[in-house]
């Protein structure tokens, strides 16, 4: 049983603004709730009638999430709209209504977060003109979204804070949350909570401007990813470029340690055990070096199936790591770099 859970950044628009949402598609297996992992999904755009206005496709990283943007059309009738992936929509309202002369603009979220930190919210409240609106009253609502599982939702919608203050004299505002969990996680499979952030600022005029933000928890404190290809040709390798992102797909600079393990050789190509070997290499790549795994690394293996581990480190020295098979052969070989299907044709 499949599902994919869209979030957009708020549940009102106007014609010509831009859309971004995230989503997370999961998977039971076994009665077991998983992601659906580097995966691509055509996500449309439909307008109030249904239509199509665009599509776009966009790929699942290795815990299920993708994140994009669309560009809502500037002369369009006005009412619901909708994301669809297949048999799956998200619905979210399309308006032309007065335009107002104050903004609100907050600050990514740019550090590694679990639950029971902190998570501090800052912001400011400015005129179109770029002056800040001083002393503007600042109302906030946290609230955390259900959680779809096994097919019921684990929770309904729940409000966890509110809160009142005023942004000084610069515009600025901030205030903080300590997200918690309720669920255990499965084996291998980080839990995730989304939670809608509500922010609205009222100048001393008393013009009103609303923003949402929407913002993911998950058991896990950083996710890394990299564009290895599952086989590679020695003559064609080139470097592995690495990303780690937070719950929220903001960039993170973390330290990287990676190794590369030996997976030994099926006796045959039916045979179905994986016996990890020996590790054969490994590194580090600085916070300040650029995230790459030299491509000489690759090149100098002996042809064969392996597993790249890499790992991180918080600040608070919290470990998250991430794993990646992959085979390495080179033309010339006569015989088969690992006893596979993926090697018969």
């Amino acid at each position: 049983y499949k599902n994919l859970h869209f979030f957009t950044d708020r549940n009102i628009y106007r014609p010509g603004q831009t859309l971004s949402f995230k989503a997370i598609a999961t998977e039971e297996k076994e009665g077991l709730m998983t992601y659906q992992t580097n995966k691509s999904f055509e996500i449309s755009l439909l307008d109030a009638n249904q239509q199509e206005i665009e599509k776009k496709t966009f790929d699942s990283n290795e815990f299920g999430a993708f994140s994009g943007e669309f560009t809502l059309p500037e002369n369009v009738l006005s009412g619901y709209f909708s994301l669809k992936h297949e048999n799956y929509f998200q619905s979210f309202r399309v308006e032309a209504y007065k335009k107002s002369t104050i903004e609100i603009v907050t600050e990514e979220i740019k550090e590694a977060y679990t639950f029971g930190d902190s998570l501090h919210i800052r912001g400011k409240v400015l005129h179109y003109s770029g002056f800040p609106s001083s002393f503007s009253q600042v109302k906030y609502k946290i609230s955390r979204r259900p959680i779809f599982h096994k097919r019921n939702y684990l929770f309904s919608e729940k409000t966890i804070a509110r809160g009142l203050l005023s942004s000084d004299i610069s515009g600025e505002f901030s205030f903080s949350f300590v997200p918690e969990k309720s669920f255990s996680e499965t084996k291998n499979t980080p839990l995730f909570y989304n939670y809608l952030i509500e922010i609205e600022a009222t100048d001393s005029k008393g013009e009103s401007v609303l923003k949402e933000i929407p913002i993911s928890v998950s058991t896990q404190t950083a996710f890394i990813s990299c564009d290895i290809e599952k086989i590679i040709d020695k003559e064609q390798a080139k470097n592995i470029s690495i990303t780690s992102k937070n719950a929220n797909q903001a960039e993170l600079n973390l330290g990287i340690s990676y190794a590369i393990i030996k997976i030994k050789d099926k006796q045959n190509v039916q045979d179905t055990s994986l016996d990890t070997g020996e590790k054969i290499f490994e590194g580090e790549i600085g916070r300040k070096n650029k995230k790459e795994i030299p491509l000489e690394v690759f090149q100098n293996l002996p042809s064969g199936k392996y597993k790249l581990i890499l790992s991180a480190k918080d600040k608070k020295l919290r470990e998250s790591k991430a794993e990646f098979d992959f085979y390495i052969y080179a033309q010339t070989d006569k015989n088969l770099p690992y006893k596979d299907y993926v090697f018969i044709n």
